[in-house]
């Protein structure tokens, strides 16, 4: 075998490999949140990372404490200590990987 042709079959290998761990990150999130469940967060407050805003809550699942983000692009221009004064934000939690969660709380969602 030539090494042009052995080359050729190493790059189709490299690229199915790629292909198919694209293919996985993008439906990562809908596989993860098919099997979800709607709960309570509780703002905790806010930190900001390279000029990008986010919004830091805490939620329990499975008696364990998570704490979970989220940008403050998608949240309306509330106050953090006007978020921190409510009770319940509710969030989405993967049953698979509680650590895939997301604000689905249409009181602070844009």
């Amino acid at each position: 075998m030539t090494k042009n042709k052995l080359n050729k079959k190493q790059l189709i290998k490299v690229g199915l490999l790629f292909s198919t761990i694209v293919i996985i990150l993008i439906f990562a999130k809908y596989i993860a949140y098919s099997n979800s469940k709607i709960i309570c967060a509780k703002i905790i407050g806010s930190y900001e990372v390279r000029g990008a805003n986010y919004i830091e809550y805490v939620f329990k699942i499975n008696k364990t404490k998570t704490k979970g983000s989220a940008s403050s692009i998608e949240i309306k221009k509330i106050s953090v200590d006007s978020l921190k004064k409510m009770d319940c934000i509710k969030i989405e939690v993967s049953e698979y990987w509680p650590l895939i969660n997301r604000i689905v709380d249409k009181r602070v969602l844009k």
